[in-house]
């Protein structure tokens, strides 16, 4: 069929980015993790199924291959739902690769140009004497680390 003449031709959009192919099930299995996480404790399987936006009989399912690989574990007392073993595992390889130096300096370098104040990043392992970083490109953080590193050697957290 042919358009008639001085018709307005419709107009076309520029496709959307594609996508990568995914799998979709695990997307949908990962918001009952995500709500486990973001709970304060274990949940009954009507309120994580509720939380996560799906019926219970789906969620169950899920939680079935979960508590299989254990992310996800089932009190057999209380028949409640919590982060299991595996989940535990994950984080805790996630929390051993991250550098949390590098993250606060790449935070507080943009909040010292901001309000133009030093800020002294200190670190504290249990057991060991305080440190402060003193790797900064502003001329003023370098007198106050200078006396932060004299105060913890007063107070006795830093060796002389």
């Amino acid at each position: 069929m042919k358009a008639s003449p001085g018709a307005i031709a419709p107009v076309r959009r520029s496709p959307a980015p594609p996508q990568r192919a995914g799998i979709q099930s695990l997307e949908v299995g990962f918001a009952l993790l995500e709500v486990l996480s973001s709970s304060p404790g274990p949940l009954m399987l009507r309120d994580l199924a509720a939380k996560a936006g799906m019926s219970a009989a789906k969620a169950h399912r899920y939680l079935v291959s979960f508590q299989r690989l254990e992310p996800v574990v089932q009190d057999p007392a209380t028949a409640l739902y919590d982060l299991g073993p595996a989940a535990l595992k994950l984080g805790l390889a996630s929390l051993s690769r991250l550098d949390s130096v590098k993250l606060a300096r790449q935070r507080l370098q943009p909040l010292m140009a901001e309000t133009g104040q030093t800020l002294p990043l200190g670190t504290v392992v249990l057991g060991s004497p305080a440190t402060f970083d003193t790797a900064w490109d502003c001329a003023v953080a370098r007198p106050v680390a200078t006396a932060a590193r004299q105060l913890s050697r007063e107070l006795g957290f830093e060796a002389a």
